[in-house]
């Protein structure tokens, strides 16, 4: 693992090739994977490649890729997301206009 961010009951890791893979509670999405079930070992998040960094948190998490393009998944409640809605998302959406 290239780095490791811990979130309120779930972790994400970012491998030495660009990748994430998260695990845990995942009632909000914030495993990225596509579902809201919960998930004991490692599983890739949907469509990233080329991350550079991962930011977890209470229960969404955040990535900010090579492009410079950032993309969260999980709980919206609060438009975290950063995507103009406030709409949850179980699977990675861009953060828009957040660098022009």
């Amino acid at each position: 693992m290239a780095a490791i961010s811990v979130g309120a009951d779930h972790i994400c890791g970012l491998t030495l090739d660009g990748l994430v893979k998260c695990l845990g509670e995942n009632e909000h999405g914030q495993l990225g994977n596509g579902a809201t079930s919960a998930v004991y070992s490692a599983q890739d998040v949907i469509g990233l490649g080329n991350v550079q960094s991962i930011a977890a948190n209470f229960y969404y998490t955040c990535a900010l890729l090579g492009t410079g393009e950032v993309f969260c998944w999980g709980d919206n409640s609060s438009g975290q997301l950063g995507n103009g809605t406030n709409t949850s998302s179980s699977e990675p959406v861009q953060v828009v206009s957040l660098i022009e």
